[in-house]
């Protein structure tokens, strides 16, 4: 009997493509654009709620499955961490829930990668989270004495002016964009100002100086509108562009609480508007771009678009780099799903399958065939719940 297969959405099932190296030098992508290029004329990939590793129950919490150190080196330039104000301290927090690590903890990774890439920088959002408890000053004080610790060890780590600044100046630093707004200073004195009109669930702008616009509906019915404010963001950019663009693509679904399934289902459409694995690669602006979940090969896809086609560092079907054709499912029988990769032809790889984007386990190996290509074939997938990803086997020592 013939088999039908039916080509999947995104919102079917997750692919996650994941090669045996990191893409394009995602750790010093920096270094090929014009320093004199200021950051709002980038387009750089960011991480929502970039410490959330840890949960108590199951998504209720967790926003990010790499480290910072992995995000960084994956090609990660936003960072967006949440503080809790303790005992005159920071510890990063998502919610209620406290996420394994402090202030310290986070400024450690960060300046350890930018010693190792001095061509880069890292814009970092610091805002509170949750109830400060125990405290004898205020957060801009406890701030302010870390930013008094770290210039100690590293002078000039921090860049804390008030205007968005052009790359070259900010290589090797910390671009600071303040989300807190008190004593001892003037709204002039630190950083950024991205407090001051910062849209509650919601798209707006922040006048300043400097002008800011922000997406951030975060409360969205099952597959509403979300799209729509992303992409929105995108088609007004070449009108504004002098404007900073913080584009967040994360967002829970409601009524059913969620923070996974938007996060497969918009990062896979993110995937594809800026050219999935096609050849042919998209360049323009894009601004900030912050997402939930993040992995190597759309950090990829998004600071690519910094670089003209003729330079863009293309993946197309190489060696190490593994990519998706199709995701079709079985019109008989529910729950079979059919994936297509395109990889190396004659390439041997793994293919890896997770419920929960945590705990992978093997679900069959294939050697790609003369095109490149090779399969797997799901008997027994879990709709909106099955994440798949496959890497290159290297080939056995003589």
């Amino acid at each position: 009997m013939f088999t039908q297969w039916r080509f999947l959405t995104a919102s079917v099932l997750a692919v996650i493509c994941m090669g045996v190296e990191l893409q394009a030098a995602g750790n010093n992508w920096m270094a090929g654009v014009d320093g004199e290029k200021y950051l709002y004329e980038l387009s750089i990939p960011g991480t929502h709620d970039s410490g959330a590793l840890y949960e108590e129950f199951y998504d209720i919490s967790k926003c990010q499955v790499l480290t910072i150190p992995e995000q960084l080196n994956a090609g990660v330039r936003y960072l967006d961490i949440r503080c809790r104000h303790f005992n005159d301290a920071f510890a990063i927090h998502h919610g209620i829930y406290y996420q394994n690590q402090n202030f310290n903890d986070v400024l450690e990774s960060v300046t350890s990668f930018l010693r190792a890439n001095p061509s880069e920088t890292v814009v970092m959002l610091v805002k509170p989270e949750y109830t400060a408890e125990g405290n004898t000053r205020t957060f801009a004080e406890t701030f302010k004495a870390y930013q008094a610790e770290w210039e100690t060890r590293y002078p000039n780590i921090w860049y804390v002016g008030t205007t968005v600044p052009k790359l070259v100046d900010v290589r090797g630093r910390i671009v600071l964009l303040r989300r807190f707004n008190e004593a001892p200073f003037s709204p002039a004195d630190l950083g950024i100002n991205a407090d001051s009109g910062w849209p509650g669930d919601s798209t707006g702008t922040i006048e300043g100086p400097p002008r800011i616009r922000v997406q951030d509906e975060y409360s969205i019915y099952i597959k509403g509108n979300k799209w729509g404010y992303i992409t929105s963001l995108f088609d007004e950019m070449p009108a504004n562009p002098s404007t900073l663009y913080l584009n967040y693509v994360s967002c829970v679904w409601y009524p059913i609480y969620s923070i996974r399934n938007p996060a497969a289902y918009y990062n896979m459409a993110l995937d594809g508007f800026f050219g999935g694995w096609s050849t042919p690669a998209t360049s323009g602006r894009y601004g900030i771009v912050i997402v939930d979940f993040i992995y190597d090969h759309l950090a990829y896809l998004i600071y690519r678009t910094n670089f003209s086609p003729a330079t863009n560092p293309v993946l197309g079907v190489t060696s190490g780099n593994i990519g998706i054709v199709s995701m079709e499912q079985n019109v008989n029988l529910p729950g079979v799903f059919k994936i297509i990769f395109a990889g190396a032809p004659g390439g041997n790889y793994q293919v890896q399958k997770t419920s929960d984007l945590v705990n992978w386990s093997n679900a069959t190996s294939a050697t790609a065939d003369s095109n490149g290509y090779f399969q797997f074939i799901d008997f027994a997938a879990t709709n909106n719940k099955s994440f798949y990803r496959s890497y290159q086997i290297p080939p056995a020592s003589p």
